[in-house]
């Protein structure tokens, strides 16, 4: 796993939107001390043991003697980083009496609670990993404080104007050429003792031609299982299908169907439903993604100035 994504999993983590039971065999920090101090909190080992467990978990799988001993060592200073810098945000957050509600915490929580079986299976979860459930909802309770601070003092301050997004698609064109690609929905038929598959396929075209819907011809076959109408293949370009379905496929118009063609003994019918013609994306095409990725450039690049004043004006002692 890369820097930038054990970075990722672990902010993950720390929002609480992951799954909480880890396993207990981590051999960071074997005596739960004191870390960190940040201002007026302390960060302990037991804090970055529960962090870093998850990865733990990876880890073993993948690495062993020396070379785990180092990716873990690696991961406990980037959680450690990660945790200074919350401690920061959460500090300011309260400096700034931001407020959360008990409903805004009740609505994550359940979030939460719906990954697991049950009310038991979610507390028995907490358990394990050694809080109870007034913790957890203090952790998400800090973490919303830490989002709405970020959104007020980052978020919110950042604006990336029409200029910029043309600027971007000019400068990188490159990115946005497309290739052709086709999309379709697929039905495919197998032979059966009551009737071959040619025959109901036939039937099946002659449906198409008479204009009638997927859910009419799955009416007509209700109850069929050898008759599978499969909606909504998703996007292909050239040779990444078989190659009689990519023939059928792309030698389409939107909206045209095939006539039955034969893989193997089975049937298939090939309806195509949209197609991405060859070329460079328009500007408009493309707009909002650009616009969405230099908001998240700006957001994480304001966000890491903002708690780098913070880092500089707080007192931080590594023990």
């Amino acid at each position: 796993m890369t820097s930038s994504r054990i970075l990722n999993f672990i902010c993950i983590f720390i929002i609480g939107i992951t799954c909480l039971a880890f396993p207990a065999d981590v051999p960071a920090f074997v005596f739960d001390k004191i870390i960190a101090i940040v201002n007026d909190d302390v960060i302990t080992s037991s804090d970055i043991n529960r962090l870093i467990k998850p990865l733990y978990e990876q880890y073993k799988n993948i690495y062993s003697g020396e070379e785990l001993n180092k990716k873990l060592l690696s991961a406990q200073k980037e959680a450690l980083d990660i945790m200074i810098d919350n401690k920061l945000l959460y500090q300011e957050a309260v400096k700034y009496k931001v407020e959360i509600d008990k409903e805004e915490i009740d609505r994550k929580i359940n979030e939460v609670k719906a990954r697991f079986g049950s009310e038991d299976e979610f507390i028995q979860a907490l358990e394990g990993d050694g809080i109870t459930v007034e913790k957890y909802r203090q952790e998400i309770k800090e973490q919303m404080m830490i989002m709405r601070l970020v959104g007020y003092f980052v978020t919110s301050r950042v604006v990336v104007a029409p200029t910029d997004v043309e600027k971007y698609y000019n400068e990188h064109k490159e990115d946005f050429f497309v290739k052709e690609m086709v999309r379709f929905d697929l039905i495919t038929v197998k032979d059966s003792e009551e009737e071959p598959a040619l025959d109901k396929a036939n039937k099946i075209f002659a449906l198409l031609e008479s204009d009638a819907t997927l859910s009419e011809i799955k009416g007509n076959f209700k109850g069929d299982t050898f008759v599978n109408v499969k909606e909504d293949m998703g996007f292909y370009g050239r040779d990444q299908l078989l190659k009689d379905i990519e023939e059928n496929a792309f030698s389409l118009q939107i909206g045209g169907f095939s006539r039955p063609f034969v893989i193997e003994n089975e049937f298939y019918v090939v309806i195509l439903t949209d197609r991405i013609t060859e070329g460079t994306a328009s500007l408009s095409d493309v707009f909002q993604s650009i616009e969405n990725k230099l908001t998240y450039d700006k957001v994480r690049d304001k966000k890491a100035e903002f708690i780098k004043e913070l880092r500089e004006k707080a007192y931080i002692c590594y023990k």
